[in-house]
């Protein structure tokens, strides 16, 4: 890599952060104190310095805003370069091109966020104006877009149907590829299909992932059945082959499984998920695999269990499918409280929803996924690997929230959306439960819930995938 001398001139070949110290790891929001536009000319004043894997420069420049003396990294987490050199006669920086011109009108391929600057990482909630609905138009403002978060972003105009203006920033397409801006108005919305199960496979080997030993059964359901139905008990971590399935009784879904207990061969129907949404099997492999790290540090209490007010969350479906409960586990905490991610993984999702999670960042682990909802900042990027116990952001108040809090929530691979859980499963059992904070008698605690009732998950409809 090239290094810059000092008193060079150097320029940015994209929206650059500058930082008060070099490094990007659990710095908190005031450590950025600017973010500079595509070629912006500074002067190299100190450096280099290594710091999080990457090189960092102390660079002066001269803004509309006035003088800025910061530290910016050479490259990106992922090796693009940030800054050049103008003495070396490294050509400028093109600016990126589209297929959009100025005064076109373009369509909304999603619901897509209308930010009042270009990027998504590091934003607050109110960085949001609006939210462009599926097949809804607006109007290119500029014909030269902007990069930003490796995105290409434009400046459009956006009524609502309330007759309110917005102009602002819209990615071009997400860091996936789906395209989110058109020149042609897309089709009408299909019609969702009933979801279809597609879990396990007869011959897999799987396990009793929970914590307690779970009953076999004769047949398939456990309603009105008589005492001998219950076969045997297979112990936590019990590893099992699935002989036939699925079949659906009493609202869950069961499994044929055959294995061993001591000296006895077992074979009979257990089921996939428990009545309140305990997960009961997985994968074998995942066996040992699955230890969820508390997301955050210190000591925030616990405002709402998995599975509580199934009479509020009824309401919600997924998939069709009425939730029968919180799908997830609610922290008390306030704004600002670095997150932490539970395990190590690669950042599937950055996504910001103002009428359900707010911003909220999903993770790639190698059992599933894990949630982490209605936080106040996000300071990864899509396809970012992590480290367990690495900073994702802030927690907040953002969204459909009734209160600063974290909604944390797992699912275990394969899962299946139209549970009425949405595929998730309680991630206390794999989680140091005697280091959480969860008040006694939670589950009717009037007074908690007066400081912080239930918030609405996001609502499900068309063109607006759910997380």
């Amino acid at each position: 890599m090239t290094h810059f001398k000092p008193n060079e001139s150097v320029f940015t070949l994209t929206t650059v952060r500058v930082r008060r110290t070099p490094g990007f790891e659990n710095k908190g929001p005031e450590d950025v104190i600017a973010e500079l536009p595509l070629d912006t000319r500074g002067t190299v004043v100190d450096g280099p310095q290594m710091a999080n894997g990457l090189l960092w420069w102390q660079i002066h420049t001269r803004t509309a805003a006035g003088e800025i003396l910061g530290w910016m990294a050479q490259s990106s987490f992922e090796g693009r370069p940030l800054l050049a050199s103008v003495e070396t006669g490294t050509p400028s920086p093109v600016a990126p091109t589209g297929k959009f011109s100025t005064g076109e009108r373009v369509f909304a391929a999603s619901f897509v966020n209308l930010r009042r600057t270009p990027g998504y990482v590091g934003k607050t909630s109110d960085d949001i104006l609006a939210e462009i609905p599926y097949g809804q138009p607006a109007t290119v403002v500029d014909s030269t877009p902007q990069n930003a978060d490796e995105l290409i972003w434009w400046r459009v105009d956006y009524t609502n149907p309330d007759r309110q203006r917005f102009t602002g920033w819209t990615a071009e397409s997400a860091s996936n590829g789906a395209q989110l801006l058109t020149k042609e108005e897309p089709p009408p919305l299909a019609t969702p299909q009933p979801p279809v199960f597609k879990t396990y496979r007869v011959g897999d080997a799987v396990c009793n992932i929970s914590l307690a030993a779970v009953n076999v059964r004769k047949s398939p359901g456990f309603r009105n059945k008589e005492a001998g139905d219950v076969v045997a008990l297979i112990p936590s971590k019990t590893v099992l082959r699935l002989l036939d399935g699925p079949r659906e009784a009493d609202g869950l879904f069961w499994w044929r499984v055959q294995g061993q207990v001591a000296d006895q061969i077992l074979d009979g129907w257990m089921a996939e998920v428990s009545p309140n949404g305990i997960r009961l099997l997985a994968p074998a492999l995942f066996r040992n695999a699955i230890a969820v790290n508390i997301p955050f540090h210190g000591n925030h209490r616990v405002s709402q269990l998995w599975g509580d007010n199934p009479d509020f969350y009824r309401q919600f479906p997924y998939d069709g499918v009425p939730l029968r409960g919180h799908n997830g586990i609610d922290f008390a905490m306030p704004i600002g409280t670095p997150l932490l991610t539970a395990d190590s993984g690669r950042i599937l999702t950055v996504g910001a929803s103002p009428s359900g999670f707010g911003n909220w960042v999903m993770v790639d682990h190698r059992w599933g996924q894990s949630v982490y909802a209605h936080m106040h900042r996000v300071t990864v990027r899509e396809g970012q690997s992590v480290e367990r116990g690495d900073v994702l952001g802030e927690s907040g108040n953002s969204g459909t929230s009734t209160g600063p809090h974290l909604h944390f929530s797992i699912r275990i691979n394969p899962y299946f959306r139209a549970d009425g859980w949405g595929g998730y499963c309680d991630p206390l059992p794999f989680m140091e439960a005697d280091k959480l904070n969860i008040p006694a008698g939670i589950r009717g605690e009037d007074e908690l819930r007066e400081i912080l009732p239930p918030s609405p998950p996001p609502i499900e409809e068309p063109g607006r995938p759910l997380p």
